[in-house]
């Protein structure tokens, strides 16, 4: 995750690997917690876009809305109401 704390565009891919592909769910939320800081990549957008329309059952949750609001794709009140549990 130091990797990932830098936001260098170099580490993209291996951000978005480890948000999509890792199988082991505290190394996908280690990644979305720090995916905002790669906001100039052009690959971002739209990798989160797919994610938020496809989140089966919530498993990434809290760490998908977290990045969704950072990178400014939710509103903040849409963020709350994902955290208390309103749809």
């Amino acid at each position: 995750m130091t990797a990932g704390d830098t936001g260098n565009p170099d580490y993209f891919h291996l951000m978005q690997y480890a948000v999509l592909n890792d199988p082991d769910m505290n190394v996908k939320f280690a990644a979305l917690k720090r995916i905002y800081l790669f906001s100039a990549h052009p690959g971002l957008l739209p990798m989160m876009k797919k994610l938020q329309e496809t989140n089966p059952g919530n498993a990434m949750e809290p760490y998908l809305s977290m990045a969704l609001s950072r990178l400014g794709l939710i509103t903040r009140e849409e963020f709350e109401q994902k955290m208390n549990g309103v749809e």
